[in-house]
């Protein structure tokens, strides 16, 4: 096969990919493999998950960025409380 076939192909892979991680009606858009990251490297987070190997390396590599990612992301203090709509009742 030639080269350039192979390169125009590879191309063209990367162009559709990264479409889907822009388009936010994409379930592979930026924001949900956020979330992807997020949630396993919580739920790995487990002492008796912990023990594997395969987890405790996937946590060394990720703990630092999904906690990075936690802390720029969007959360309850970036919003102005505008009026208390309910209480719980007690």
């Amino acid at each position: 096969m030639d080269m350039a076939v192979l390169d125009e192909d590879r191309r063209r892979r990367l162009r559709l990919l990264e479409e889907k991680i822009m388009d936010p009606r994409s379930v592979s858009n930026v924001d949900c493999l956020l979330d992807t990251v997020q949630a396993l490297v919580s739920d790995c987070d487990h002492p008796a998950v912990k023990r594997m190997k395969n987890v405790e390396v996937y946590l060394q590599r990720y703990n630092d960025i999904a906690s990075h990612i936690t802390g720029l992301r969007m959360k309850t203090d970036d919003f102005t409380q505008i009026k208390v709509i309910a209480r719980a009742c007690r």
